[in-house]
């Protein structure tokens, strides 16, 4: 974000919120990849639980470029 330009600002803050969107999306995902009995286990569990961390962690950064995006004059 420190090399946001002004004059592109609108571009690069909807780049910038596709991507944090994707992330979330991928880490549902990336459970989904986890679902069979064969990978049921400690490599599932801790899957899970950096996902369960890390996805508020995401979901508020996307809040964050939401309403940086809704800024008249950008930084």
């Amino acid at each position: 974000m420190e090399n946001l330009r002004q004059k592109q600002w609108g571009l690069e803050m909807n780049d910038l919120q596709k991507c944090v969107s994707a992330a979330l999306t991928n880490a549902d995902t990336c459970a989904d990849g986890f679902s069979s009995e064969a990978m049921n286990g400690p490599v599932k569990e801790t899957v899970r639980a950096s996902i369960l961390t890390v996805a508020p962690l995401t979901s508020n950064a996307l809040d964050f470029v939401n309403k940086l995006s809704q800024t008249k004059d950008g930084i």
